[in-house]
């Protein structure tokens, strides 16, 4: 949103009647910049000091700049990537590289950033949409409950454990040293 300065207070940096870009920063405070880019505000100021003269819609903002990702497939083996493995690849926030997301798994964040393309871009990704889930309450009364009873010990067989080594040496009859 754009607003125009009418009252600099106390600081140096503002100028009255000048145009700024606007970005929300907490209840009672806007970061302000000369540039439509939040990254390049010059500081955070109180919002009696602007008048807003322009007020964009967010929602369609971050709607346009949503990134757009591509299924692509390996063309070339490239440190660990297999030729033939889906990926989707997508611009990175810095210029010339793009980044390499799951093809499985794609909200994860990206698994790699590179500046040299060795994949083959074989369409657009379109993102599935959400699965909303509905709730139904279920009645139902439970006319019998039937609690089964363990098997008595009398019906068990009763469980042999295993001999140590000691144990079966001296089954078989053969002496230890230190029975003598």
């Amino acid at each position: 949103m754009q607003g125009v300065c009418i009252d600099p207070g106390p600081t140096t940096t503002l100028q009255e009647g000048e145009t700024y870009f606007l970005f929300d920063h907490g209840q009672n405070n806007y970061y302000v910049s000369r540039f439509d880019n939040i990254n390049a505000h010059f500081g955070s100021y109180q919002r009696s000091y602007f008048k807003v003269i322009n007020k964009s819609n967010d929602n369609e903002k971050t709607q346009e700049t949503k990134i757009q990702r591509f299924v692509a497939v390996v063309n070339r083996p490239r440190n660990g990537y297999r030729v033939g493995d889906k990926f989707l690849i997508g611009p990175s926030k810095y210029e010339p590289y793009f980044n390499v997301f799951l093809y499985d798994y794609p909200e994860r964040g990206p698994i790699g950033s590179y500046i040299q393309n060795f994949f083959e871009i074989l369409e657009p990704y379109i993102e599935p949409e959400k699965l909303k889930l509905e709730t139904k309450q279920v009645d139902s009364v439970i006319h019998h409950v039937e609690v089964q009873k363990p098997h008595s010990e009398e019906n068990k067989k009763p469980q042999r454990r295993k001999l140590n080594t000691y144990e079966q040496l001296e089954k078989a009859g053969q002496l230890s040293l230190f029975e003598v």
